[in-house]
């Protein structure tokens, strides 16, 4: 029963890892087109000069960023860090309680640590189902490659242990 308290501890940290992972992803390119919405809107001025030299590059960026600024808020950037934001908090709430039980793991029955595992699957479903509910959040397998190697990393060095590929 501690090997199942093992991989949900493992899980936890690693799905803590993929919603931060995710929350800087969404972050840069929220800023990233924003940024470039700006330089589009505010180059009036540039486009002067810009048009004596660049007669076809200048109307194209402006086209170019009208396309994206109209597309820009169903791009959902932005709708998912403030989410992101509040799930990161309480993972990292419930991985330090999970932390804080696994130190004394051993000294529980079967029984306790079932029960364990099943109150905190239930908080961890009940924070997914409260900040992510509708937050469309696309499947990014860099980022999942990316939490996965990171969790392991620290478990090989805080637990010693070896993972193996399936």
């Amino acid at each position: 029963m501690s090997d199942q308290f093992f991989f949900l501890f493992f899980r936890a940290y690693y799905e803590l890892q993929y919603y931060t992972l995710y929350k800087e992803h969404s972050h840069f390119w929220n800023n990233f087109f924003t940024i470039l919405i700006a330089v589009a809107s505010c180059g009036g001025i540039a486009a002067w000069y810009c048009f004596d030299l660049y007669s076809m590059a200048w109307p194209l960026f402006v086209g170019l960023m009208q396309i994206v600024q109209a597309v820009f808020p169903h791009l959902n950037y932005a709708k998912r860090i403030t989410p992101l934001t509040y799930v990161i908090q309480d993972y990292s709430y419930i991985y330090n309680q999970i932390h804080h039980d696994w130190n004394t793991i051993y000294s529980k029955s079967d029984d306790e640590i079932s029960k364990l595992i099943f109150a905190y699957e239930q908080k961890i479903s009940d924070i997914k189902g409260r900040y992510l509910d509708g937050v469309p959040m696309p499947y990014r397998e860099k980022l999942r490659l990316r939490a996965e190697q990171e969790s392991e990393a620290r478990f090989k060095y805080e637990f010693n242990t070896q993972f193996e590929r399936m």
